[in-house]
């Protein structure tokens, strides 16, 4: 996990978090992932800030 820490804070040059999307089940529905679960925990443990992390449930699923 430290190395996944250090990439992603480096990524950013002014040392703002980096911000992500998880993007799950393919093009043709796409499901974005918020705060919870394993997306919610990598986010979190490598300092990287879900664009989605606050959201409710969007859309059909």
């Amino acid at each position: 996990m430290a190395k996944a820490t250090t990439a992603a804070t480096d990524a950013v040059p002014d040392g703002r978090s980096p911000t992500v999307a998880f993007w799950f089940s393919g093009i043709d529905t796409p499901y974005m992932a918020g705060c919870c679960s394993a997306p919610g925990l990598c986010a979190t443990e490598t300092g990287i800030t879900n664009v989605f992390a606050d959201a409710k449930k969007i859309g059909r699923r």
